[in-house]
């Protein structure tokens, strides 16, 4: 970190820090930002920034940064004529196609409002888990603080595809039990190519199993 780079931060810092001891913070927010849709997260904010705990400014940014990239791959290829296929090889046979066709409706309009909520939570919370878990009861992505500090760009782009994918499966799916049909989802979005043969072997392994594979 350069000098000035260094002194402009520290201001910036100090900036917040003082603005957030106020009443403003929200009304700032909401003008900025419109009407603020996680209170919770605000309330979390507030509180790191009085504190002087700045370390999840960058983790945001790179959250957001990796979010448009996935928004960008899911309109992608819900633009193909093949996206139906892509979620058969992906998921199965769909046993709700309105819900694929109000899904692709609403991934080529750029409408990306439907997917679950995101919770960035420490590894220990996540029982020491480093990537992401999907919970279907309450349709919530838990994502690990770990893997937006050290993950590569494209991994993490990767994993939220693929818990992503878990959501797309919940939806179309709705009785389909969890397996591993995330992971090729997220391979074949991004371009990646599996023969019938390969995606049939990856459905029937365990998530465990596609894990100490991956991991290698």
């Amino acid at each position: 970190m350069n000098n000035l780079f260094k002194a402009a931060w520290g201001a910036a810092q100090a900036i917040l820090k003082n603005f957030t001891s106020g009443p403003q913070l929200d009304r700032l927010l909401n003008q900025a930002l419109g009407e603020t849709s996680d209170p919770t997260a605000a309330a979390h904010l507030r509180q790191h920034l009085q504190a002087g705990d700045f370390n999840d400014v960058p983790q945001i940014e790179v959250l957001n940064d990796a979010l448009s990239a996935v928004q960008s791959i899911l309109k992608k290829a819900a633009s193909e004529p093949h996206f139906d296929l892509l979620l058969n090889q992906a998921f199965g046979e769909i046993s709700d196609p309105t819900a694929v066709a109000h899904l692709r409706q609403q991934f080529q309009a750029g409408d990306f409002t439907d997917l679950p909520q995101i919770e960035v939570l420490s590894s220990s919370q996540l029982n020491g888990a480093l990537g992401a878990s999907y919970a279907a009861s309450i349709d919530t992505i838990y994502l690990s603080q770990s893997l937006l500090e050290t993950a590569p760009f494209d991994r993490i782009v990767a994993i939220l595809l693929e818990v992503i994918g878990r959501g797309i499966d919940a939806r179309i799916n709705p009785s389909d039990a969890p397996g591993v049909e995330n992971f090729v989802f997220s391979t074949l979005v991004q371009g990646g190519k599996l023969s019938a043969r390969q995606v049939s072997a990856v459905q029937r392994m365990t998530v465990a199993r596609w894990y100490s594979m991956v991991s290698r």
